[in-house]
């Protein structure tokens, strides 16, 4: 029974990430003309070491 449950934790997990990540995507897409892999990761990238540095592991 805690297997099951454990699964069905880790689906529900793995469905929110994609929800977000699409929602990622359709926002930059509005922000950004011509958007390539290449460019969203960059974008993420220097997002997540600004808010590294604004947060020092607090939350958000």
């Amino acid at each position: 029974m805690g297997n099951q449950k454990m699964e069905q934790d880790l689906k529900a997990h793995m469905e929110h990430k994609k929800i977000l990540a699409k929602e990622i995507v359709t926002f930059l897409k509005g922000k950004e003309q011509g958007l390539t892999f290449e460019k969203a990761e960059k974008i993420l990238r220097d997002t997540i070491e600004v808010l590294q540095k604004e947060s020092r592991r607090r939350e958000i």
